[in-house]
């Protein structure tokens, strides 16, 4: 499978799967970045809202899958995104209202 198609979200059964490089991507993409060849147009965060809102409403409801290199997997770093998806998601939603 070519890098390109590895980052890309894609439907597993119900999961959305999210392969970042490292954990600051779940929330920010940085415009240096974007001089390398896999580089990120847009956030962790912002692939997974736009995946869940191009399904129906009955598939919405997905585990959300977030893949990172084995270096950059470090104790608690899967509690860190948790809370910080929640944050993301608290942050939208108040946006919104």
């Amino acid at each position: 499978m070519s890098a390109d198609a590895e980052r890309c979200s894609r439907q597993v059964g119900e999961d959305v799967v999210v392969a970042l490089y490292r954990p600051a991507e779940l929330l920010s993409v940085q415009p240096e970045a974007m001089l390398e060849r896999d580089a990120r147009s847009e956030s962790g965060a912002d692939e997974i809202v736009n995946e869940l809102l191009g399904r129906s409403r009955v598939q919405r409801r997905a585990r959300i899958v977030m893949t990172l290199p084995a270096e950059q997997i470090t104790p608690g770093i899967a509690a860190t995104l948790h809370a910080a998806l929640r944050r993301y998601c608290g942050a939208a939603g108040a946006g919104s209202a």
